[in-house]
C-alpha cells in the first residue's frame, strides 16, 4: 500500500476537527449516504484530499449542526403541509436565521458556510433569477439572495440579489417589492422556525392580497366600461331622436366612436391585461411544485457527497479504512481488575520502562584545547602533542512519547483471560503515568462500533481505574480496532508512539485485509504495534510480527520489558 505520511497525517487532522463534538452532536463518516438522527450526523467517505470534497463537507457540517440545534422540526412539517412554494419561503428564511445562530455561537463557521455558499453559485444550485424564471423561483429568489446577502453577509450574493429584486420589479410594482423587502428585515428579531413559519405565512398572505386587488380591479374596470358604453348608448340615442339632426348623428357618432370610445376600450384593455398577468404570476407562485423553485442547498449537498463518495471508492483498489473507524466513548461496563495487584505491578513496570526509555537519551562529548573541564585520561597525549585535553558534552533527552493501549474484550477472552487483561492495562496506564513526557490513552473494542474509553490521553489512570473493570462480549475485530487507535495517536504531538495492543487471538476473516492496512500503514506514520498475546498461540495477521504470550499478571513485565526494548529501540 503506497501512502504518503505527510498527506495521511493531515487527512487524520482534518478527521479529528471535522469529527469534534459540536454541542454533543456527534459527527461520523461511514458508507456513501448522508443521514442523522438528530442526535448525530453521518456523512460519505470521500477523497479528503480533495479541496472541494472539504469545503461540501465543513460546510455540510456547520449548517446541518444548526438545523438540529436550533430548527424545531414541527414547524417544518407544518410547512411541507402548506405546499412547495410556502415551505420553499419558510426553508430559505430559516437557513438565513439558523446559519447566524451558528455563526454567533461559533464563529470560525462563517468561513466554512461562505465557502459552501460558493461551492451552491459555482455548481449552479444557487442560480441567477430573472424575468423569464418561474414565479415562485423570482420570489424565493428575492428571499434566498437578499436575505444571505443582506443578514448573513454572503457579499458574493450581490448580483443574484439584484438580480432577483429586479426580476421581482418587471413583474409587480416597485412598492410591492419594497413591501416584501420590509418584512425580510425583520429577519434579526426571529428566534425560531415558528418564527420563520409565521414570516412565510405573512409574505403568502400579501402575495394574496395582491392578487385579490388586482382582480378586484380588473371587475371594476370592467362594471365601468360596461356602465359608460350603455350610458353613452341611451344618451346618443335620445339626443338624436330629439334633435333629428343627421349630420349631428353621423358626425357625433363618428367622433364618439373614433376618439372616446377607441381610448376608452385601449386604456381599459391594457389595465385588464396588466392586472391578469399580475394575478397570473401570483397564483403561478402560490401552486409552485419543487421544480418551479431554486434547489434546495440541503438536497444538492447531499446528492453531491453520495456522488463524490460512491466515485472516490469505486476507484480506490485498497481497503478504505475510514469506513471502518469506531466511535470512542465511554461505555457501561461490569468486568472485573485486580486493583491491588495492578498497583503493585504499576511499580515493577515504571522502573522497566524508565530503564528502556531513558536509555535513549544521548550522550555527544567533544575535545578541545580550550575549555575548563580537562579529561585526566588524555592528559598522557600533551607529550606527543595531543592538547585537546578540554572536554564538553551535551545530553539529548530521549524524544517524548504517546502510548496506546488497546485491549480486546471479546466473548472469547472470557472472565478469566479478561481479568488478566484489566489488570494488565491498568498496570501499564499507572506505570506509564509515573513516567514525565509520556502520555497514553487505554480502548478496549469487541464487534461493536463503539470502543470503550477507560483512560484518555490527558486522564489520570488513578482518577478512572474503575473503567478498567470490562467485560467480554461480541466477536474479535480487531483491524477496525487497531486503526482506530492508530488514528488518534498519529496526529499526537509526541516524537515517538507506541501502540500496545491485547489480544488472545485471531480477528474476524473478513476483518484480515484491514489489519494488514493497519499495520502497513502504521509503518510508514512511524508508529510502533508491539502485540501482546493473552494465552494465544498465534495471532492472524501478525505472523511478521514478533508478540509474547501473558498467562499470568506476574509475567507481564518480563514480556513488556523486552517487547519494548526491541520495538522502541530497533
Amino acid at each position: 500500500m503506497k501512502t504518503n505520511a505527510a498527506k495521511t497525517i493531515k487527512k487524520f487532522k482534518t478527521l479529528t476537527r471535522l469529527m469534534s463534538d459540536k454541542g454533543g452532536i456527534k459527527i461520523r463518516f461511514s458508507g456513501e449516504q448522508c443521514h442523522t438522527d438528530f442526535q448525530s450526523i453521518t456523512l460519505p467517505v470521500g477523497d479528503f484530499n480533495d479541496p472541494n470534497y472539504l469545503e461540501l463537507i465543513e460546510g455540510a457540517i456547520d449548517h446541518e449542526v444548526g438545523h438540529i440545534k436550533w430548527t424545531d422540526r414541527e414547524w417544518t412539517v407544518k410547512s411541507h403541509a402548506e405546499g412547495s412554494f410556502y415551505n420553499g419561503i419558510r426553508n430559505a428564511i430559516e437557513d438565513i436565521r439558523m446559519e447566524n445562530s451558528v455563526v454567533n455561537t461559533w464563529p470560525g463557521a462563517q468561513f466554512n458556510l461562505d465557502r459552501l455558499v460558493n461551492q451552491a453559485i459555482n455548481r449552479g444550485w444557487f442560480g441567477l433569477v430573472e424575468k423569464g424564471s418561474p414565479a415562485a423561483s423570482v420570489l424565493q429568489g428575492v428571499v434566498l439572495y437578499y436575505g444571505r446577502y443582506t443578514y448573513c453577509g454572503q457579499t458574493q450574493l450581490k448580483k443574484h440579489c439584484e438580480s432577483a429584486i429586479n426580476a421581482l420589479n418587471a413583474h409587480l410594482s416597485h412598492d410591492f417589492t419594497r413591501k416584501i423587502l420590509a418584512i425580510l428585515d425583520k429577519i434579526p428579531t426571529l428566534k425560531s422556525n415558528k418564527d420563520s413559519f409565521i414570516m412565510a405565512g405573512e409574505i403568502v398572505e400579501l402575495l394574496k392580497q395582491e392578487a385579490q386587488d388586482s382582480d378586484d380591479n380588473q371587475s371594476g374596470d370592467s362594471d365601468d366600461n360596461q356602465s359608460g358604453d350603455s350610458d353613452d348608448k341611451q344618451s346618443g340615442d335620445s339626443d338624436d331622436k330629439q334633435s333629428g339632426d343627421s349630420d349631428d348623428s353621423q358626425g357625433g357618432d363618428s367622433d364618439d366612436s373614433q376618439g372616446g370610445d377607441s381610448d376608452d376600450s385601449q386604456s381599459g384593455d391594457s389595465d385588464d391585461s396588466q392586472s391578469g398577468e399580475l394575478s397570473q404570476f401570483i397564483n403561478n407562485a402560490l401552486s409552485a411544485s419543487d421544480k418551479d423553485l431554486i434547489t434546495d442547498l440541503h438536497e444538492a449537498v447531499e446528492k453531491e457527497l453520495a456522488k463524490m463518495a460512491h466515485d472516490f471508492n469505486g476507484s480506490c483498489e485498497e481497503v478504505n479504512l475510514d469506513l471502518v473507524c469506531r466511535e470512542v466513548k465511554r461505555k457501561v461496563i461490569h468486568g472485573e481488575v485486580d486493583y491491588e495487584q495492578a498497583n503493585k505491578m504499576s511499580g515493577l513496570l515504571s522502573r522497566e520502562l524508565y530503564k528502556v526509555i531513558h536509555g535513549l537519551n544521548l550522550k555527544n562529548t567533544t575535545y578541545s584545547s580550550r575549555g575548563s573541564s580537562i579529561d585526566a585520561n588524555r592528559l598522557a597525549g600533551v607529550g606527543a602533542g595531543n592538547y585537546s585535553v578540554f572536554s564538553s558534552s551535551r545530553v539529548t533527552k530521549a524524544p517524548n512519547m504517546a502510548m496506546s493501549i488497546v485491549v480486546d474484550n471479546s466473548g472469547s477472552m472470557g472472565d478469566y483471560c479478561m481479568k488478566i487483561a484489566n489488570t494488565s492495562a491498568l498496570s501499564l496506564s499507572l506505570a506509564i503515568d509515573k513516567l514525565k513526557e509520556v502520555k497514553s490513552e487505554t480502548l478496549y473494542y469487541d464487534s461493536d462500533d463503539v470502543m470503550h474509553l477507560a483512560k484518555s490521553f490527558n486522564e489520570k489512570a488513578a482518577a478512572v481505574k474503575s473503567q478498567f473493570a470490562v467485560h467480554s462480549h461480541g466477536g474479535t475485530i480487531t483491524g477496525a480496532a487497531l486503526y482506530t487507535a492508530l488514528r488518534r495517536i498519529a496526529t499526537r504531538p509526541e516524537q515517538k508512539k507506541v501502540i500496545f495492543l491485547l489480544t488472545d487471538g485471531d480477528t474476524y476473516f473478513e476483518d484480515v485485509p484491514v489489519l494488514l492496512s493497519t499495520l502497513e500503514l502504521a509503518k510508514t506514520l512511524n508508529v510502533k504495534v508491539v502485540c501482546v498475546g493473552i494465552l494465544a498461540q498465534k495471532l492472524g495477521g501478525f505472523e511478521e510480527q514478533e508478540f509474547l504470550n501473558v498467562g499470568d499478571i506476574l509475567e507481564l513485565p518480563r514480556v513488556l520489558k523486552k517487547l519494548v526494548k526491541a520495538n522502541l529501540l530497533g
